[in-house]
């Protein structure tokens, strides 16, 4: 019997690793946006699709070298509550890093910038995704590596932002969730 589970999305004291990541079998239900649990006071890290997997890797590797992480999951692009976001930015003091498994140009990373531009937020931002390119094919966790679209890419992201260096190495991270494909229409959503 297959369970099911649906994701809350009030802000909340941080999860676990072991905690459900959204993928191609489930969707997150609830008002744009969630929050993941993370509601940390320097860095505020948005992210959707994939990649918010890879944030939720680094996520303990960040709070073991004391950096306090806000982590926003858009499971939409639209409707986008600007407010809610500057909500979000305002509640971080060292930057903002997007992480989002496309182009940046037009992106989340563009929509943030433009809100944070527009409201005159002085904070750093990077955008992390793919730059205007033809992409090839290859292996999921090859393609996020060799396109710096994993958890590790977000920690160097994170440090460039602070410019600082945590000394984060791959072994350092949560592993990767490999997800059982039971059907086709399953295997094919991946």
């Amino acid at each position: 019997m297959r369970s099911t589970w649906r994701l809350t999305y009030t802000l909340s004291p941080i999860l676990s690793s072991a905690t459900p990541a959204p993928s191609a079998t489930t969707s997150p239900t609830g008002s744009w946006p969630s929050t993941f649990g993370c509601e940390g006071a320097d860095v505020l890290v948005v992210t959707s699709g994939i990649c918010t997997e890879e944030a939720m890797r680094a996520r303990a590797a960040f709070a073991k070298a004391g950096l306090s992480i806000r982590h926003l999951h858009l499971h939409t692009v639209k409707p986008f509550d600007a407010e809610a976001l500057l909500n979000h930015v305002n509640n971080v003091t060292r930057g903002v890093v997007t992480l989002e498994n496309h182009v940046t140009e037009g992106g989340i990373g563009s929509l943030v910038a433009e809100v944070m531009a527009d409201a005159g937020v002085g904070k750093r931002l990077m955008r992390l995704g793919l730059r205007d390119t033809d992409a090839h094919g290859g292996s999921r966790p090859y393609l996020m590596w060799y396109y710096g679209l994993d958890a590790l890419a977000l920690v160097k992201g994170i440090e460039s932002v602070l410019g600082v260096e945590f000394d984060i190495t791959e072994d350092d991270l949560d592993a990767a969730r490999v997800d059982d494909v039971h059907s086709l229409v399953n295997a094919e959503a991946l």
